[in-house]
């Protein structure tokens, strides 16, 4: 006959008990081609009186390289005992995913009032190369240094403008030209974004979105 301990540590379920053994895991990034960031889970039960929060960034016990980052409100299951889930994420790897948006590239020209040598601006759905990059830290601002921000156009006056010619920054019409012939100069096209990469905890992720210059 099965032998049911019950209270296996003998204290009244003052300590925490971890229902099973082996965690369930999730890679939260497989679709997009990463399989550095993951997700354990562990459920636990004690006495409701004894239950307090996990440190945040606490190792897993056995995967020292994930971290929590969360854990979920104890529910009741009788008896005075309550049941709640712990989950600890990894420290992803950099890596690339891409996707497709519509962007509009600058017009240009190599002199004003030309008809010659002369674009104008160019909308189309590009591929998108987004540069996923990863820190632990409670103080991003600090921390985590920005990528460079969206490619902006300025003339003469510092304002923002849709074109290149002799005189612009940082590109003129010679180096943009150059730039587009050669195929390979990427573009920042919007600012990097920043978010919890698990949703909650000091895992922080940045995205930065380029496009190759047309």
């Amino acid at each position: 006959m099965a032998v049911t301990n019950d209270d296996p540590n003998g204290n009244g379920w003052t300590t925490a008990v971890e229902i099973g053994t082996i965690p369930r895991i999730t890679y939260p990034f497989q679709g997009i081609g990463d399989t550095t960031a993951i997700i354990y889970e562990r459920d636990f039960v004690i006495a409701s009186a004894s239950w307090t929060p996990l440190a945040l960034n606490t190792a897993d016990a056995t995967y020292s390289t994930a971290f929590l980052f969360e854990e979920t409100e104890p529910q009741e299951i009788g008896a005075g005992i309550v049941q709640w889930t712990r989950r600890f994420g990894t420290v992803p790897s950099s890596f690339t995913s891409y996707t497709y948006e519509a962007y509009t590239f600058p017009a240009y020209y190599d002199s004003y009032d030309t008809n010659t040598n002369y674009r104008a601006t160019l909308a189309q759905v590009v591929p998108v190369k987004n540069n996923h990059t990863f820190m632990k830290t409670s103080d991003p601002l600090t921390n985590f240094a920005v990528a460079a921000q969206s490619f902006q156009l300025l003339n003469s006056r510092k304002e923002n403008i849709s074109y290149v010619d002799g005189s612009t920054t940082p590109y003129t019409y010679t180096t943009y030209t150059a730039a587009v012939s050669g195929g390979s100069t990427y573009l920042t096209i919007k600012d990097a974004t920043f978010r919890r990469t698990y949703g909650a905890g000091d895992i922080w992720e940045q995205v930065q979105y380029q496009t190759i210059a047309k």
